[in-house]
């Protein structure tokens, strides 16, 4: 993914991937709801507690400033893009 240049986008790019896997029942309920033939396969994993527990302690200590956090927030942001153009595409 060419927005994953850095450090801390890898960090947004995970917090993104995760923060899904962790909202993933709901999203799912939603999305088989709304859109029947989309892709669900993602939302049937299981969330891994201690990765996110990991994960969220990494991106407290690599954030040492308001620049460091926007550059997380906006790989997060380009992630679910990228995510989100290619269901799009999928259901088209």
């Amino acid at each position: 993914m060419a927005f994953v240049q850095t450090r801390l986008d890898a960090l947004g790019l995970l917090y993104t991937l995760h923060g899904a896997q962790f909202g993933s029942p709901g999203i799912a309920a939603h999305l088989s709801k709304h859109l029947p033939s989309g892709p669900l396969a993602y939302y049937g994993l299981k969330p891994n507690a201690g990765l996110w527990r990991v994960l969220v302690a990494e991106l407290e200590a690599s954030a040492e400033n308001t620049a460091d956090l926007e550059r997380i927030a906006k790989a997060s942001n380009a992630a679910f893009s990228v995510i989100s153009d290619h269901a799009s595409q999928r259901l088209n």
